[in-house]
């Protein structure tokens, strides 16, 4: 490395007079992979826009910097790479800021809620942190956090250990997979597969049940009647009636 870590310090010095005022030196430079329920985030659109560099959180880049270790932002300024090129070849401070906004070199983030991680451009949008700009023009990436998904997931983990100690499910803890949008549950000796939304419905109707079968007639007589052309595969509450035959015979079969 041609400049070293007091060398590269002392340089950002020169163009930021209120460098030892700067609080976040120590803090952490976050990796995306931090954000609790990042998989329930999901792409919204890519778009070119104005951000403040003060709200760059953390930086995804390959198997540099952060990806396999803590780092925080003196960390990151003492190792950026390249970096030796611009102390080299900007001698002031507004060059050095014109070299932040051009535009030749990509420079892009992701952005999650109203922060950002930096994915190309890090030594200039690094920089642009240290100096305090204002507003810096880069290429985001946004996520969105899909809420609809996230409370689904909740509700099933919730309420899967009671599915669990009915015998109608076979894992004691719930695994989320997102991307499946059904459960698969097992009454007596027959399967079923209900969307995930029908969860706490379908153990409001178990535990009614349960608490006396001959609840369970009129659905029972209604199956007779109005069965459905593929009873395995429940996506709607008004179908949940399919079960109430099986749900006795479960019942029967654990006594």
């Amino acid at each position: 490395m041609k400049y070293n870590f007091q060398e590269r310090e002392n340089w950002i010095k020169l163009f930021q007079p209120n460098y030892k005022n700067q609080k976040w030196h120590k803090e952490k430079v976050y990796h995306p992979n931090d954000i609790k329920h990042l998989k329930y985030f999901k792409l919204y659109k890519i778009y070119d826009d104005y951000i403040n560099p003060k709200n760059i959180i953390g930086i995804k880049y390959g198997y540099g910097y952060n990806e396999n270790k803590e780092i925080d932002w003196l960390y990151m300024l003492q190792n950026l790479r390249r970096l030796h090129r611009v102390i080299d070849n900007f001698k002031d401070k507004k060059s050095l800021i014109e070299h932040i906004h051009r535009n030749k070199d990509e420079k892009s983030v992701l952005k999650y809620g109203n922060y950002y991680f930096t994915t190309s451009g890090q030594h200039r949008l690094c920089i642009a942190k240290y100096l305090e700009l204002e507003k810096v023009k880069v290429s985001v990436t946004e996520y969105r956090l899909d809420k609809e998904l996230f409370i689904r997931e909740k509700k099933v983990s919730k309420i899967y250990h009671k599915l669990f100690e009915y015998g109608l499910v076979g894992l004691r803890e719930y695994e989320e997979e997102i991307k499946c949008n059904f459960l698969t549950l097992k009454l007596k000796d027959k399967y079923f597969s209900i969307c995930k939304e029908l969860v706490n419905p379908l153990l409001d109707k178990y535990e009614n049940i349960n608490s006396g079968i001959y609840k369970a007639i009129p659905n029972i007589i209604k199956s007779f009647f109005y069965p459905l052309e593929n009873n395995t595969l429940i996506t709607k509450e008004s179908e949940l009636y399919i079960l109430d035959f099986h749900i006795v015979k479960h019942i029967r079969g654990k006594k």
